[in-house]
Formats: structure tokens, sequence, C-alpha cells
């Protein structure tokens, strides 16, 4: 379903509908038609598949008829902003799946009551450092950022773009979640086995971005995210 901002006539649009989508960039509105990639089945998409399943599940036979009036009570205490920049408020059941997906992605069990609040920290800077170390010279990616250690009950989220090229600058849509850092990371935090075995090798002169982000352990808020990018070196 496209979504819609009606100015005199309209002002904006968002995702699809009939076969067009409806989108912006740093250039201003858009549209495309619509193309349906084949849906892979990799063990991460198959995993956060069954955790929403599973959610679902305990929303109608685990959590009380009480605990689903706090989730919606929740939902409407702490609404989400959307892509128009609008302030809405979600279901309950929405708002249970959003902050216990986050959770999952952190290895936490589902809360099946909400939490007190959404408060997160965010990071002040991120930079992607990407060398060639160790002998032979191997490829190395690191973020560097602060706050340095990590803020108590929080995790540094790396999501992350395979090799691209230089010239490209829009790639929301090619940014994946390749790492989560350990509790009280330290910067800068070496994601190279996680990012490899996620995305593979970049070729030398290939960009790479980077979305750094904080997430609240608590509560499963995320931060804000910071961008950043490299050049793949040549070995030295």
């Amino acid at each position: 379903m496209a979504k819609i901002q009606f100015g005199n006539i309209v002002a904006d649009a968002r995702n699809a509908v009939g076969g067009v989508v409806y989108s912006r960039n740093t250039w201003g509105a858009y549209i495309r038609q619509k193309v349906s990639p084949v849906q892979p089945r990799s063990p991460r998409q198959q995993e956060m598949r069954a955790n929403l399943t599973e959610l679902s599940k305990r929303w109608g036979t685990v959590l009380t008829e009480e605990q689903r009036e706090g989730w919606r009570q929740f939902a409407s205490a702490f609404p989400i902003v959307d892509v128009f920049g609008n302030t809405v408020a979600l279901t309950g059941i929405a708002a249970y799946q959003r902050v216990n997906r986050v959770r999952a992605l952190l290895g936490l069990p589902p809360l099946d009551d909400p939490p007190p609040n959404m408060d997160v920290l965010a990071p002040d800077s991120a930079q992607l450092l990407i060398t060639w170390e160790g002998e032979p010279a191997g490829l190395r990616l690191k973020v560097a950022f602060t706050p340095s250690p990590t803020p108590t009950n929080h995790r540094l989220v790396i999501w992350a773009t395979k090799g691209m090229s230089p010239g490209r600058a829009f790639v929301s849509s090619e940014l994946r979640l390749v790492a989560v850092a350990p509790a009280n990371q330290s910067s800068p935090f070496d994601f190279t086995a996680f990012y490899l075995d996620r995305l593979g090798l970049p070729s030398v002169g290939q960009k790479v971005f980077v979305e750094v982000r904080l997430v609240n352990a608590t509560n499963g808020a995320q931060s804000r995210g910071l961008r950043a990018f490299a050049i793949v070196p040549a070995p030295e």
C-alpha cells in the first residue's frame, strides 16, 4: 500500500501501489516501477520471520489481557515517527513486536510487560576504518566511535553495505545488519569477521558504507544512525 501525504493536491507519497513505487532521495520525490525480487530464504531471514511468528503467538496465548492493555497504552504513550515526519501511534501488538524484535537481535528474551520508557543514548561520532593488517596482509574493517566504551545497558549495532561503486551516494536500501558488539565495547570495534560472513570481501577501490546505532538493551529502543564510508585501499 502506498502512503500519500496530501497538500493542495498531493504533497508527498511513499511505498507502492498498482506496480508503482513512490519514494524520495536527496534530490526530491521520485516514482519508479515496482520490481518484486525473488525472496531469498537465508538463515537470518528465516530466523527473523520465525521470531515475528513466535511473538504473534505469544501475544495471543501467553500475554494476559492486562498485559495486552499495557502494551496498547504503551503504544499511545510512545508513538513513532513515520516517513513523512508525522507522529503515529502503533497498535499494541505492533509495539510489542517492535520492542521485542530489537531485543531478539541482541539475543535477549522477550518482554511481556512494556518497559517504563523508550530512553536511548545516541552515538556522537562514527568513522569507518579499512586497512590491511597482519602477515600476510588481510583486510580489516573497524568502526571508531564515541562515546567509548558504549554506555551502560547499551549495545553498538553496525549496519553496512557490500562493496559498491565509489560514485554511489544513496544506499539506504543496501544497508544490512552485520554485527552487534558486546556490552561495554570500546572503540574501535573490529567487525571484519561479521562483515565477511554476511557480505563477502569488497574489492580494492570499492566504497563501503556503515550506519552505527546504539540500542538500549533494557527497552529495545534504537538511536538515530550515524553514517560513514571509506574506500577499500590497495594493500601496501
